[in-house]
């Protein structure tokens, strides 16, 4: 479940320096943590596992786990970035395919969400 950690205002490149080890996601200006439960992280690295065999062994382009990989693609808010629990983004959509510097702005290809018990619906479809 995303609880809100304060009321100050960040931007991405806020998020970007931010001290410690918590994951954070910002959404409308704040910082929200995102927890995972042991369960559903053990899951989402089962799959990634899976999917890196198959996509190295292929050179279909880039897998990212959870961190600290944001995406900042929401045209109706720039500012908003979002975090998925893995990604792919197929080779030829980066120059040399090398991932950018900070958050990425192009939509990735494979978006994964290992949906924890104390998850609510309507944040996960957000």
């Amino acid at each position: 479940m995303a609880t809100a950690v304060t009321d100050t205002r960040y931007t991405p490149a806020d998020l970007l320096t931010l001290p410690g080890t918590g994951r954070y996601e910002l959404i409308d200006g704040q910082l929200v943590e995102r927890n995972m439960g042991a369960k559903s992280s053990y899951l989402a690295a089962r799959l990634l596992r899976l999917l890196g065999l198959v996509t190295d062994a292929q050179g279909l382009g880039l897998l990212f786990g959870p961190e600290p990989y944001g995406y900042q693609i929401f045209a109706d808010d720039p500012s908003r970035v979002r975090y998925a629990d893995g990604s792919f983004i197929q080779r030829g959509r980066w120059p040399g395919d090398a991932p950018p510097e900070g958050h990425c702005r192009i939509p990735p290809d494979l978006a994964i969400e290992a949906v924890s018990p104390n998850d609510l619906a309507r944040a996960i479809e957000e």
